[in-house]
Parts: structure tokens; C-alpha cells; sequence
């Protein structure tokens, strides 16, 4: 007993390497340490949205790096209804042309040619003068 307490007081010998740090194991050598997945790398070696097949089916993490918006964004426009998606595996998938859509929609509802908005102000005015030109006590 009491050897084995010199020995711990006394460290390793010459011929012993140290031990590592931790659990005393030695850290794996950096070729091969598992890589941490990257979810954008698909974006990053395509950026331009019209490289990607319009069927092809994306993360809802890659359309939003692809539209330029969050992914919260991403989720809302499914959840209301307005990107088509499917939950395959357990990712939700929607495609580029879907995004595209979504992201640049129907075109802005606009006014009819020569008919010009009502400015209520402008009508009551012209209301308020023509009751009191029609009014001869003024």
C-alpha cells in the first residue's frame, strides 16, 4: 500500500510517458476527428438561387439562406399557408421554385388607370364651402 502512494507522489518514471489530460486518454489525431456538419454547405457552394433545380427539395434552413430572411419567416409563410412544404424523415422540405414564389408573390394590387384615390379632406372642403355658398344667411 504504502508503495503504490510513492509511486503517485513520486510520479511516472523516465521510461513512462505523462498522462493526458482528462480521462487519460490522448486526443485523436485532427485528421481524424469527426467534422461538425455544416446545414448551410449546399447554399455556400450554390448561392445564386437559379443554380438549384426548381424540384429539388431544400431545408427550411437553406431556403432561408437562399431568400434572405429568417428562418422564423421560413416557418410562419408554411404554418399560414403560403410555401408549400412536406415533412419527410423528420425535416421539413420545400423547394426553390416554392420560395421563389412565395418570396416574390402575386404583384402589388394597384389602382385603376384614371381613377384617382378620394381625399376625404379635399371632399369635405368642397362640401363644407358648397353648404355655405348655398346658405344665404352667411
Amino acid at each position: 500500500m504504502e508503495s503504490k502512494t510513492q509511486e503517485f507522489v513520486q510520479g511516472p518514471t523516465a521510461d513512462e510517458p505523462p498522462p493526458a489530460e482528462g480521462c487519460g486518454h490522448a486526443p485523436p489525431a485532427p485528421e481524424l476527428m469527426r467534422r461538425r456538419h455544416d446545414p448551410l454547405i449546399r447554399v455556400r457552394r450554390r448561392p445564386d438561387p437559379a443554380a438549384w433545380p426548381s424540384d429539388a427539395p431544400i431545408t427550411v434552413t437553406e431556403a432561408a439562406a437562399l431568400a434572405g430572411v429568417g428562418e422564423t419567416s421560413v416557418r410562419t409563410a408554411i404554418r399560414r399557408g403560403l410555401l408549400p412544404s412536406a415533412r419527410i424523415a423528420g425535416h421539413l422540405l420545400v423547394t426553390p421554385s416554392g420560395v421563389a414564389a412565395w418570396r416574390h408573390g402575386p404583384a402589388p394590387r394597384t389602382r385603376r388607370p384614371g381613377v384617382r384615390p378620394v381625399d376625404r379632406r379635399a371632399a369635405d372642403l368642397e362640401r363644407l364651402l358648397a353648404a355655405l355658398a348655398a346658405d344665404p344667411k352667411s
